[in-house]
């Protein structure tokens, strides 16, 4: 689980979390996504980035 947050904000927990289940992996992922992309926030795309790559990471810890 990862906790983001702006300038002078409390930390929100709870955003993404991860596990591997089996031989895939349970994702959960509460960003809005489609108001970020087209603004160009780039923790966006690395966090896109990042679920995108899932499946080639290495077994161990979530990615960061």
């Amino acid at each position: 689980m990862i906790a983001t947050h702006d300038l002078g904000q409390e930390p929100q927990k709870g955003g993404w979390v991860w596990a591997k289940h089996g031989k895939g992996n349970y994702t959960y992922f509460a960003y809005a996504f489609h108001r970020q992309l087209p603004y160009g926030v780039p923790g966006a795309y690395r966090l896109l980035a990042n679920l995108l790559c899932l499946s080639k990471a290495p077994a161990g810890p979530a990615p960061r």
